[in-house]
């Protein structure tokens, strides 16, 4: 976590005593097994983080998050973290998508929302 960017921190860990391989000795991804999902989401509640999880809701087509999920780990990309801070910015808030890229997560967005100042 001091060296990667936050949305390179892996959502969640497995631990395997030994990677699958492929006859040629690569490892073999389609033959990992598949990590548990986390516990309970924390809930959407606050106004700024409703807004925020509409907004991700409308550009990557699901609900299936929580205020503590990373939205490069729910299936965002660079071009729909564009379109959502462009859907929040015609909402009438101010944020940078460096800002954004700081704090991939409902509750850090709605955070930033409710420290800057209102966009012009």
């Amino acid at each position: 976590a001091r060296t990667l960017p936050a949305h390179m921190l892996p959502a969640r860990w497995a631990t395997l005593d030994t990677l699958p391989l492929t006859p040629t000795g690569k490892t073999d991804y389609a033959a990992l097994p598949p990590i548990e999902a986390a516990a309970a989401h924390a809930p959407v509640d606050d106004p700024s983080e409703v807004l925020v999880a509409q907004a991700w809701r409308a550009v990557l087509g699901h609900a299936g998050f929580g205020r503590h999920d990373r939205f490069f780990a729910v299936g965002g990309d660079s071009i729909r973290a564009i379109q959502v801070v462009g859907r929040l910015r015609a909402a009438g808030h101010r944020i940078e998508m460096r800002a954004f890229l700081g704090a991939p997560t409902v509750a850090g967005i709605a955070a930033l929302l409710e420290q800057a100042a209102p966009a012009p």
